[in-house]
């Protein structure tokens, strides 16, 4: 089984007010961190939302690990602003991950401050997958990727 929670921004589908479901993010993640006994799902759904998130603190492994993506038909395919997308004009990591067995795919993550630290990405830990996204730095400074001294990242673009 998998733990599912749904990012959904106003409007696109309808918002029901389920216990699963989040405006942001950065909510999703604060509500559901625990230590993971089965794989856990956080499902973007088509829009804009204007947030950062740092997942940190979870206890994962191979086969309990973190997923962070488009609902199906909700991907943004390489195209600005076709998907789901998620920007930080704070100076902040836009999608920060300090925890091992994390995977991002098929969004899009904009990173629209001044400051030439904060970043789209930021990979914190071993073992992360980056499927499909977009990193986009919208200013001089804007960055895309940050790596830290880790091991295991996998970039997939098919």
């Amino acid at each position: 089984m998998t733990i599912t929670v749904k990012v959904i921004p106003d409007g696109n589908p309808a918002w029901t007010g389920a216990a699963d479901e989040y405006r942001t993010m950065s909510a999703a993640e604060a509500a559901s961190q625990q230590v993971l006994a089965e794989p856990f799902e956080c499902v973007c759904y088509k829009g804009a939302i204007t947030d950062s998130c740092r997942f940190d603190g979870w206890t994962t492994d191979a086969t309990n690990n973190i997923t962070v993506k488009a609902n199906p038909g909700d991907e943004c395919k390489g195209v600005r602003g076709a998907g789901f997308s998620i920007e930080s004009s704070t100076d902040t990591n836009v999608l920060d991950n300090w925890d091992g067995n994390f995977i991002v795919q098929d969004i899009e993550v904009i990173s629209s401050h001044l400051n030439i630290s904060s970043y789209a990405f930021r990979m914190n830990s071993n073992d992360t997958t980056y499927k499909r996204v977009m990193g986009v730095g919208t200013t001089t400074n804007g960055q895309g990727v940050f790596v830290a001294n880790r091991n295991n990242l996998v970039i997939e673009n098919s």
